[in-house]
């Protein structure tokens, strides 16, 4: 019998900060297993970093062999894009599902599927961040029974916040260490009621904690903004409960149990929301059509009042940069000026106002006609994709380019010899993107996903270019000689995803084990499948950070 283990996931935790409130004492269950573990520093793709980390960890696979880069997925044939949720794992099934004999719990793991021959239970979207999947578990009615005894999440479908609205981020606080209390609850039942070969559990609270409280622990540009005071460290306060819950789990793990504590990506100040939702789009907006503006193109008055406190409070991000666009047609501007955003959208969806051959779509329109992610600015520039050489597609993380190809995109108007003419001045115009206030380059590079713009594989992502942003720049204002000022915009989340992750080993008899100190996301699974077979499984990219000899030197 292998040494039972006991994953514990932190999602999008930021390995600097936890190490520092490690070392100041603040997170004593956590510093428990850093000191007397195995430290091994993990990295993830910089592609699609927010959108690619659960399917590489699930399935030991690349995107370039999945072939899944995003939830959201651009058909050629609408220049439209769609939800597709998580990856279908019929070609690659999750690695829990490769330990055969053994007794398996996976307990709100994200962007997964039931796995029909894993021996054990399955539960899903109980109140994980960004799920992509439905609220099912393995047997069926066991979902109903943890939210019955223990209760539901109060974050699931619903962990958005406004960081410009204190009382909402306390909220946001409240409802999270409720959640992580009843997380803990329903682990320790599970690992104290039934013997399992291995147990998985994915705290989402942390990945939505580094989002919205970012400013609160760190220095931020968006404190600059806020008049009411923050004086409380929300983001050490949910790692602080997150650690309380850990502890709850350490003393009901079996004695005899190893525990990985990790995390598949990072996070840090946010760099990319507004440079991948806004500006990109915009700037590929005025590129293609010179002289027009519509983020931030309105009176320099009306695009200030946006980006204040009680604006954003009352109105949101969406809501506050639609009030900054400027649109075709005197009257739907002269209205925009006078009146709120949303009596703005009460009066635009009952006159006759939406001019949609030539105009951008707001997100309430968008919203209204069943649009999925209406919020994503580059779904505002969507019907005029047929006629732009290049366009932004909605992104949680790098800025993603699509040329409109001939014979790939159905109106495609750059032919396959000007492709690569074309993506080398985009690559020049976006390396002069500077932030207006201390000109520092927001582009840190722009990688071309295709050697040939006619390749069909389908695992290729839909993006021709990936631009990737500056770590060290936050902006929320931004100019180039060729496309002028875009900004100042609201600030959004405060914090956004970083490619870097962690894994620690702690447990029984780990001393001896060879735990690399380096390695890669897609290495996981197969750690946690030699950990638990004793044997890794050969049939994925991955590779075991613990050797084989010393997993099954340990067995008992």
């Amino acid at each position: 019998m292998m040494h039972p283990v006991v994953a514990l996931g932190l999602d999008s935790a930021d390995s600097v900060a936890i190490e520092r409130w490690v070392e100041s004492g603040e997170l004593p269950n956590i510093a428990k297993i850093y000191h007397a573990g195995k430290y091994c520093a993990l990295r993830n793709y910089d592609w699609y970093r927010a959108e690619t980390p659960w399917t590489t960890f699930l399935t030991g696979a690349s995107p370039a062999a999945t072939g899944y880069w995003s939830p959201i997925k651009y058909d050629a044939s609408t220049y439209k894009t769609k939800l597709i949720h998580s990856f279908d794992f019929k070609k690659y099934r999750p690695f829990y599902a490769k330990m055969p004999g053994k007794k398996v719990a996976v307990f709100d793991m994200p962007q997964t599927a039931i796995d029909q021959s894993v021996d054990g239970i399955q539960v899903l979207a109980w109140g994980t961040h960004s799920g992509q999947t439905a609220s099912v578990s393995e047997p069926p009615q066991l979902w109903d029974d943890i939210v019955q005894k223990y209760g539901p999440h109060p974050l699931l479908n619903n962990d958005g916040g406004n960081c410009y609205n204190y009382a909402r981020m306390l909220q946001l606080f409240e409802d999270m260490k409720t959640g992580i209390q009843r997380r803990a609850d329903a682990c320790v039942d599970l690992i104290k009621n039934k013997q399992w070969d291995f147990f998985l559990t994915i705290f989402g609270e942390s990945h939505v904690a580094g989002h919205y409280f970012w400013h609160l622990g760190n220095s931020h540009p968006i404190n600059d903004f806020l008049m009411e005071t923050a004086p409380r460290n929300l983001l050490l306060e949910a790692f602080k409960e997150i650690d309380t819950a850990i502890g709850r789990i350490l003393e009901v793990m079996p004695r005899n149990a190893r525990l990985m504590l990790f995390s598949a990506h990072g996070m840090g100040p946010n760099t990319m929301d507004l440079p991948s939702i806004v500006f990109l789009p915009e700037f590929l907006y005025r590129w293609n059509f010179p002289g027009k503006k519509a983020i931030g193109g309105v009176s320099p008055k009306l695009n200030k009042r946006s980006i204040t406190q009680d604006f954003q409070k009352k109105y949101g991000m969406a809501g506050a940069l639609w009030s900054t666009t400027k649109e075709r047609g005197w009257l739907k501007n002269w209205i925009k000026r006078l009146v709120a955003p949303n009596t703005y959208r009460k009066i635009e969806s009952h006159l006759s106002l939406n001019t949609l051959s030539d105009s951008i779509l707001g997100p309430a329109l968008l919203r209204e006609s069943g649009r999925d992610e209406p919020f994503q600015c580059p779904n505002w520039y969507e019907n005029l994709r047929p006629e732009m050489k290049a366009f932004s597609l909605p992104s949680f993380s790098e800025g993603y380019i699509r040329i409109n190809l001939k014979g790939r995109d159905r109106n495609g108007i750059v032919s396959p010899d000007e492709y690569e003419e074309l993506c080398n001045e985009l690559i020049r115009e976006l390396s002069e993107l500077k932030d207006v206030a201390t000109q520092a380059k927001l582009v840190d590079r722009v990688v071309k996903t295709r050697s040939n713009p006619e390749d069909t594989d389908p695992n290729l992502p839909d993006a021709d270019l990936v631009v990737i942003w500056n770590e060290d720049v936050v902006s929320n204002h931004v100019a180039c000689a060729s496309i002028g000022e875009i900004g100042p915009v609201p600030f959004w989340r405060t914090g956004s995803h970083r490619a870097n992750g962690f894994a620690v080993l702690y447990g029984d008899n780990t001393d001896d084990v060879a735990f690399r100190d380096s390695g890669h996301v897609i290495d996981l699974g197969e750690t946690f499948i030699t950990l638990v077979n004793g044997t890794p499984s050969g049939d994925t990219e991955g590779v075991s950070l613990v050797s084989t000899s010393a997993a099954a030197a340990t067995a008992e």
